[in-house]
């Protein structure tokens, strides 16, 4: 055991290295290309365009001297930019500035996620700044990619209801931009948001579907090699035009080595084809390691290998329709073992209506996947494409109707839930204790579950304990003016200024990112009218034992940025 110890910290070593390695050579290429600053540089498009509010989001591909980095850019809305599609070049000429976080406690790690995808510029792009040149021929991805904004483009000139056309976008492709944030909070509150992001389900459905296929056609009947290859081959075309995220080139990975093993005659384990298709993906992204998507997406694969079948086998069902109802409620039941701590530490809610939501949403969304793909087959023939389009539109509206009535019901999401680190370790610890106590019936087992949880139970009281003894002013930076709140314990209240932020309400984003740092439960309710003027304000420095220093001389205007660290505490 000592040897495989060593062997294991070496692959660690070497893992962490890889990691630095990727992240430094991002790093590299990114300053080469933009820290100089630019001049008339060209950039290719490389994803498709997202509308936001009052601009466009999409990725330039931006080449100079030998150097390449990706820059994400933000177009000043206009029926210009509008048409700009994948592998389109334009010219530009601005200054780009580094991607940073706001400094706000709590919110997410925007700059960390971008660097762990190579994106470390951002620029904004007025219309008197950029123009389309000649475009060159794009590269196979930016190609997919273009492929990609084609089907979202027959999907919306199909689907008559915006709505369902975006949901449709959503479930076939992964384009979530288009999606209803009504519905996607919907999806989100019934825990089945795995329906609508694209996932290793929908590649199981193309991969199985496109085998039965192909089995029924009397060219394959006797071919069942080719139709594997086929079907494997359909399958990774459709997962380069969702845009190979890490749950889709999981099951894509894992679908290709079952589909090579069987076609040469090997007994493949499913643990060992997980664990290789994890290896070798991480040997070409290892920064997929962090990636919330991907460490579910395993999650969920290794909790349904280990316990679908102990569930599933504990009530046996003799009538058809009885049983695939109960093969999906253990299946559902089996991949929340191993997803529910990950869900809590990164969403901090758990929604407790799942299991019926799956039973409603997996049939549904078959249906719907497969309609989709019929309705792309059969565009040339456009009376057949709108009527196929219209019952899409209706199905899907009844499937979000049915969803949404379950995410109202009372008692159906338990939030504001805080999970530390070692929490969830000793909840990982607490059910591998478990299981083996069950396998094994050994006492030992039973023991080191309870000392698990016993370490669950005194982390959670610690936390608890500092929470209710903290206070803290906090300001944080939401746009035009500053949002500032006061909390005592686990309770606190916004704290609204007259006539400095009239007409701006507390963002659901910046209550969650207070209630997630700090472990209180504010909610819209908790306002509360300050008493001085927005002319009046001092600013004060709190440290961390609420010691308070006056800064004299200073005075805070509420039309711009306050720094953090200096908090308003009252009038001079």
């Amino acid at each position: 055991w000592v040897a495989g110890c060593m062997w294991q910290g070496l692959l660690i070593a070497a893992g962490y290295l890889l990691c630095q390695l990727y992240m430094e050579s991002g790093r590299w290429q990114s300053r080469q290309v933009f820290q100089k600053g630019l001049t008339e540089t060209t950039g290719i498009v490389a994803e498709i365009l997202q509308e936001k509010n009052k601009t466009y989001k999409t990725i330039l591909q931006v080449q100079r001297e030998g150097h390449k980095a990706d820059l994400i850019t933000y177009l000043q809305k206009s029926s210009a930019a509008s048409m700009l599609l994948p592998g389109q070049r334009i010219q530009f000429n601005c200054t780009c500035q580094a991607i940073q976080n706001k400094g706000n406690p709590g919110e997410m790690d925007y700059a960390g996620y971008c660097a762990r995808n190579h994106w470390y510029y951002s620029v904004y792009l007025r219309d008197s700044q950029w123009h389309q040149v000649t475009a060159s021929k794009p590269g196979l991805f930016i190609w997919f990619r273009l492929q990609a904004g084609h089907v979202i483009k027959l999907l919306r000139r199909y689907i008559p209801d915006p709505v369902a056309a975006g949901f449709a976008e959503a479930l076939l492709i992964g384009y979530r931009y288009d999606l209803d944030a009504y519905t996607w909070q919907a999806y989100a509150r019934t825990g089945i948001v795995h329906i609508i992001a694209i996932s290793g389900m929908h590649m199981a459905m193309v991969y199985e579907g496109m085998k039965r296929i192909l089995i029924c056609l009397p060219v394959f009947r006797k071919r069942k090699k080719t139709v594997m290859l086929v079907a494997l081959c359909f399958m990774w075309v459709f997962a380069a035009l969702t845009g190979l995220p890490p749950s889709v080139c999981r099951a894509a990975f894992m679908f290709t080595l079952l589909g090579g093993a069987e076609c040469l005659g090997w007994d493949m384990h499913p643990l060992n084809n997980l664990s290789a298709s994890a290896f070798c993906l991480l040997l070409i992204q290892p920064m997929w390691l962090l990636d919330p998507g991907f460490q579910l997406s395993y999650a969920a694969i290794l909790s349904l290998h280990v316990f679908y079948k102990p569930l599933y086998t504990l009530y046996t069902v003799r009538v058809r329709v009885l049983r695939r109802i109960w093969q999906t409620m253990a299946s559902s039941l089996a991949a929340q073992v191993l997803t529910f701590p990950l869900c809590i530490y990164y969403f901090h809610q758990f929604p407790w209506y799942f299991l019926p939501a799956n039973l409603l949403a997996i049939p549904g969304s078959v249906f719907i996947l497969y309609a989709e793909i019929f309705l792309l087959l059969v565009c040339p023939f456009k009376n057949l494409a709108r009527f196929t389009g219209t019952l899409l539109s209706q199905f899907i509206h009844l499937l979000n109707q049915g969803i949404h009535a379950l995410a109202v019901l009372p008692g159906g999401l338990s939030s504001g839930l805080n999970w530390s680190t070692l929490q969830v370790i000793s909840i990982y610890l607490f059910i591998g204790c478990i299981y083996r106590w069950l396998r094994s019936k050994k006492v030992v087992c039973l023991l080191y579950a309870l000392a698990c949880m016993s370490a669950f139970l005194f982390l959670a009281a610690a936390l608890r304990y500092s929470s209710c003894r903290q206070a803290h002013m906090v300001v944080m930076h939401t746009g035009k003016f500053p949002d500032m709140y006061w909390i005592k314990g686990e309770k606190g209240d916004r704290l609204c200024i007259p006539g400095a932020d009239t007409g701006l309400t507390s963002s659901s984003e910046t209550r969650t990112a207070i209630n997630r740092y700090y472990h209180t439960r504010i909610d819209q309710h908790d306002v509360q009218q300050a008493a001085v003027q927005s002319d009046d304000l001092q600013v004060w420095f709190l440290s961390q034992h609420l010691s308070m220093a006056r800064v004299r001389g200073i005075h805070f205007d509420c039309r711009k940025r306050m720094p953090l660290r200096y908090l308003i505490i009252g009038s001079g």
